[in-house]
């Protein structure tokens, strides 16, 4: 708004308005745990996934998804937030909204059914609604040993 001292003549034209708009900005950070570092066909495998929003917004409509290899079958999962589901071995998590700062536990049970000696890579990612400032961190992996040793050894190596 502009004021002067002298009789103005026309005051319809002393402001302004400009629309300011302001862009949700997040950082979803996901970081990705097992319980091995080897496993034998019909071992379980269980994985630790950690969603955290390092803002400086609210994240919302924040989902996990877990495509799991072929040489993993699900089990069973559970959430700090939302429902985990299991639909031909992509698991996925609805968690919804996390605060700046906030964080969010998944826990997943697994059997190896893989039967070839190798590495199991299991990758997880996670996304929102919001634009993000860093998609580097925004899927994490894990590799465990697929030994498949013959049970004769594996017995062996129980006893030992």
């Amino acid at each position: 708004s502009v004021t002067a001292d002298e009789p103005e003549l026309n005051t319809a034209d002393n402001s302004a308005t400009e629309p300011t708009t302001i862009n949700q900005s997040i950082d979803l950070v996901l970081t990705k745990l097992d319980n091995t570092t080897s496993v034998n066909t019909g071992g379980t495998v269980t994985y630790e996934l950690v969603v955290t929003n390092n803002g400086p917004s609210t994240a919302t409509n924040v989902v996990l998804t877990d495509v799991l290899p072929t040489e993993l079958s699900f089990v069973s999962g559970t959430s700090t937030a939302g429902t985990v589901t299991n639909t031909n071995g992509t698991v996925t998590v609805d968690i919804g909204t996390l605060t700046p700062g906030q964080s969010q536990t998944v826990t997943l049970n697994t059997t190896v059914v893989g039967t070839t000696p190798g590495t199991i890579t299991n990758t997880a990612s996670v996304t929102a609604a919001e634009g993000e400032a860093d998609t580097n961190n925004n899927s994490a992996s894990d590799n465990i040993q697929l030994q498949n040793l013959p049970l004769s050894k594996r017995a062996l190596l129980a006893s030992a």
